[in-house]
């Protein structure tokens, strides 16, 4: 029997008595019909993500997943971790708290054993996103009638290109079971308020539950409120008591709250890090000019779902420009006043239609910036649910083109070719995110005054065989650095200059090894010339790091720490990185300052003794070598150290030879030595300072007792450390 009904017969009558859905008869061909149903829309979907599986842990997946400790093992200690952290732990705090996403991640990292193995986690995206398609069937079925076309509706949807970045990407898994929860908590509401006795709590339990998932999944799941109060205002019926609508709200607005009650305590621990202006420029941007740029990006959203010919994984600074009264800022202002003329229209014309277009600005409100400025300007992943409503009402206007035109094959046909480009896009798109270099090329293309995807794609050049792509990585990271040359200090980032440098100096130290292993001098210009790049691109980001301490201490006062309490802020890399450089234009002084400053900032890391240690040597002062390479031993009590300091000892510092003792596990310090009882008691008064500067002073003083009692250091020897000054 055909679906098809009159145009203003296409939602659902909800008149139908719960005892007359009692009664009908049931189908004994019900389950292979539905089955059936479900290979239909499926299969599709399988061809068009076929070549998805092998796709590697790109962008964000690489920090969320493979240096994640917490998902590595199942344990409760971990499970500790991933409760009481905030989603982007261990790289740092942030607002989003995704416990149940990141329990999937150790599901398929440690229970499953896929760890860096990429095809279990697309196996299981894949699997949500095919729960997900039945979802928006059955959505469908129950909303529109017509042969085919629910099925037909989900399987556009399914395979609409924009959605790669919520399935391909891994951690686009944190989209797929918000949608889930929010399509398949729709559903269980619109049969609770149907259903009757134990029924009706069954469905009223799993909605609970569902909804847990969701919101502890992503936060956006918490539109599901939304769309069940939409839902109700567009078709309200008489039949829904308040009771029963009040009780299904309530089974929802409960994990909403322990979502809020659990995140909230855990940023008065660990506060957000606030979202750099470089991810959002709307940060930046005055209230209004924000909005109205908010509402212009509405229209690029648009444009990728009707046409979805350039797709990026990326749109930060200066990809998307700030509103300005351009032609095209009316164009776009323009195109969503017309959406909202349209939806009014739907909303006279057709309830079903306008309820979906409805339901699209509820559940991409909270990502729109429209309320609120998030983490990012702009990101296909937003696209997951609207372009439900897209899709839906491009099935509705076809089929009234079909029924105007009287050519009834014109929406299955239309429907199926419009398909077969969708899904072939798509599997064209799946393989941007192969790898690194795959996604960072497509971005390129697709973003190009992005400057974080010329950073990606320099990134990848450095990493992957230098020797022969520096040159290419040098270029990509100046394009980088161009897009982010008026950006005012305080809003700028550290972290493309680094790279920029690390390309410079990867550079000079191919051509100074090229010109040691020729008789030309050419080299050895060009080594020179690139290093002096890499030292004036660092001193840019001095200033720049300096404005980033400046902005997290009065964030840290903000929240009510005493400006006593606050440790410095600086990026240890900086100065490393800078010390580095100096060494290699022969200026040792500066490099020995630039490598102190870096190792109090970080002096847990072994390589900035070690550096320090080569910067004094330079400077032609073992013993000041000596007693930092003392300092790195005494604190990481890495013995990497222990054969340099032997090698300090014999050049004429040890001169009875007594600096090692060896034993059946190796040489140690012996510390009845003179030299190395000097050296033991100046690296300790080095450790104190550096302990006092990091506000740590129960240490320095556990330190100073040990010095004492342990190595027979006089107060006089441990007040004598070397004073730490900040890197001018």
């Amino acid at each position: 029997m055909s679906r098809k009904k009159s145009r203003n017969q296409t939602a659902r009558p909800a008149s139908q008595t719960k005892n007359e859905r009692a009664a009908a008869p049931r189908n004994p061909r019900r389950w292979l019909k539905g089955a059936l149903i479900a290979i239909a829309c499926l299969l599709p979907v399988l061809l068009a993500y076929s070549n998805s599986f092998r796709a590697g842990f790109t962008l964000d997946n690489e920090y969320i997943i493979l240096h994640n400790p917490a998902v590595q093992a199942a344990t409760s200690a971990n499970m500790d971790l991933i409760i009481n952290h905030t989603y982007w732990w261990p790289t740092s705090e942030s607002g989003l708290y995704r416990p149940v996403t990141t329990l999937s991640y150790l599901l398929n990292y440690a229970i499953l054993g896929n760890q860096q193995n990429p095809f279990g986690y697309h196996l299981i995206n894949f699997l949500l996103h095919c729960v997900n398609i039945l979802l928006v069937y059955l959505l469908a079925r129950r909303f529109i009638h017509g042969a085919w076309l629910p099925e037909l509706i989900a399987i556009a949807w399914a395979v609409h290109p924009a959605l790669t970045e919520s399935i391909t990407n891994i951690v686009g898994r944190a989209d797929l079971l918000a949608g889930a929860a929010i399509l398949g908590g729709f559903l269980l509401y619109l049969k609770s308020v149907e259903a009757t006795g134990w029924t009706r709590i069954a469905c009223l339990a799993s909605l609970f539950v569902i909804t847990t998932i969701g919101v502890f999944s992503k936060e956006n799941a918490v539109t599901l409120l939304g769309v069940v109060i939409l839902y109700e205002l567009v078709f309200r019926r008489e039949k829904n008591t308040l009771r029963e609508v009040t009780e299904g709200c309530v089974a929802i607005i409960i994990p909403i709250l322990l979502l809020l009650y659990q995140r909230a305590r855990l940023l008065a621990i660990n506060p957000a890090q606030p979202v750099p202006f470089l991810e959002n420029p709307l940060i930046g941007a005055s209230f209004l000019r924000g909005k109205l740029t908010a509402i212009a990006i509405l229209s690029r959203y648009v444009g990728k779902l009707v046409w979805p010919a350039s797709l990026s994984a990326d749109y930060s600074f200066n990809q998307i420009p700030m509103a300005s009264g351009s032609a095209y800022d009316w164009i776009a202002w323009a195109a969503i006043a017309l959406v909202l003329v349209a939806a009014i229209f739907l909303f006279m014309r057709n309830k079903t239609a306008f309820f979906f277009v409805a339901l699209a600005f509820i559940v991409f409100i909270p990502t729109s910036n429209l309320l609120f400025n998030i983490d990012t300007i702009m990101a296909e992943r937003f696209l997951y649910l609207p372009a439900i409503a897209f899709i839906a009402c491009l099935a509705f206007a076809i089929r009234w083109l079909s029924e105007r035109s009287g050519i009834k094959a014109l929406t299955p046909i239309a429907m199926a070719l419009i398909i077969a480009c969708l899904g072939i896009r798509t599997w064209v798109r799946n393989k941007d995110w192969r790898d690194d270099f795959s996604l960072a090329t497509a971005s390129v293309k697709a973003s190009a005054e992005s400057f974080k995807t010329h950073m990606a794609l320099s990134l990848y050049y450095y990493k992957n065989d230098p020797g022969r792509n520096i040159d290419a990585a040098i270029a990509e990271a100046e394009k980088s650095l161009a897009i982010l040359k008026d950006v005012p200090d305080n809003k700028s980032w550290v972290i493309p200059y680094l790279n920029a440098e690390s390309d410079y100096r990867m550079k000079g130290d191919i051509s100074l090894k090229a010109g040691q292993s020729s008789t030309g001098g050419t080299s050895s210009q060009e080594a020179t010339h690139a290093y002096q790049r890499a030292l004036e691109i660092l001193l840019r980001a001095v200033p720049i790091d300096k404005k980033a301490g400046e902005k997290q201490r009065a964030l840290e006062i903000q929240h009510g720490t005493p400006e006593s309490q606050i440790v410095p802020v600086a990026t240890p890399h900086l100065y490393y990185h800078l010390a580095q450089t100096y060494l290699s234009l022969r200026d040792a002084n500066k490099a020995y300052k630039a490598a102190l400053y870096a190792r109090a900032l970080a002096p847990g890391l072994s390589e900035t003794s070690l550096l320090t240690a080569q910067a004094a040597a330079s400077t032609g002062n073992i013993n000041d070598a000596a007693v930092a390479l003392m300092v790195g031993y005494l604190i990481t009590r890495d013995n990497a150290f222990l054969p340099r300091l032997n090698s300090l000892y014999k050049s004429g510092l040890d001169p009875k030879g007594c600096g090692l003792a060896s034993t059946p596990n190796g040489p140690i310090l012996n510390s009845t030595c003179e030299p190395v009882h000097a050296e033991i008691c100046s690296a300790y008064a080095d450790i104190i300072q550096i302990f006092q500067w990091n506000l740590k002073q129960d240490i320095a003083d556990q330190t100073k007792s040990v010095a004492i009692r342990d190595f027979g250091c006089t107060v006089h020897d441990l007040d004598a450390g070397k004073r730490i000054q900040e890197f001018p």
